[in-house]
């Protein structure tokens, strides 16, 4: 077993075998605390909801497309080239930004799967979206202790999302530290620039 200071988030800032740890305030509103971990933790754990997510690596895949997309001077260069090149209509399926566009968003969903739509609102949301913790309710609480201070949370639909799809589900499938990130397509070989 080791000793893991964690934030109030869940992340991990220090592992300390038991015994080496130092003093941190532990009084109300800590933002700190030493609990137990296995001893394979690394860093990239975290805890939500004093449970261990190993390899903790969430990617929110709208966000993911975003960073693909690249920087808006580099979208703007390429759309620019575009119409200098004459570029309209069905022809511009061929020109440099629809292609690079046209790759985030087939990476992405390669990568991480298409889009989720809210079925409420109708608009893209990441129903995997991991819980984020804070001074009210801390990631060494339970599930339990937290619905016991707050029963707002029995009707609070992020909360109910979360546990549908990371506590009774499966979590979320493509958290995980080997899934490579997106690259801005200005920092890809492809010609898109």
């Amino acid at each position: 077993m080791k000793r893991t200071l964690i934030q109030q988030s869940g992340h991990i800032t220090d592992i300390v075998e038991p015994g080496d740890e130092f003093d941190v305030y532990t009084g109300p509103g800590a933002k700190l605390k030493w609990v137990d971990a296995p001893d394979e933790v690394t860093l990239d754990w975290k805890m939500e909801f004093n449970e261990w997510i190993p390899n903790h690596n969430h990617v929110d895949p709208l966000q993911a497309r975003v960073i693909g997309y690249g920087d808006q001077g580099s979208q703007m260069a390429r759309l620019y080239d575009d119409v200098k090149a004459g570029l309209f209509g069905e022809d511009a399926k061929k020109g440099k930004f629809f292609r690079a566009i046209e790759s985030v968003k087939t990476e992405a969903a390669e990568k991480y799967g298409e889009i989720e739509i809210d079925p409420e609102t109708g608009k893209p949301w990441d129903p995997y979206q991991p819980w984020e913790h804070n001074d009210l309710i801390p990631a060494w609480w339970t599930r339990q202790e937290a619905e016991a201070e707050y029963p707002s949370l029995s009707i609070d639909k992020q909360y109910q999302t979360y546990v549908k799809y990371m506590v009774e589900g499966d979590g979320c499938k493509w958290d995980n530290a080997e899934t490579e990130p997106l690259l801005p397509r200005e920092e890809k070989d492809e010609d898109y620039n």
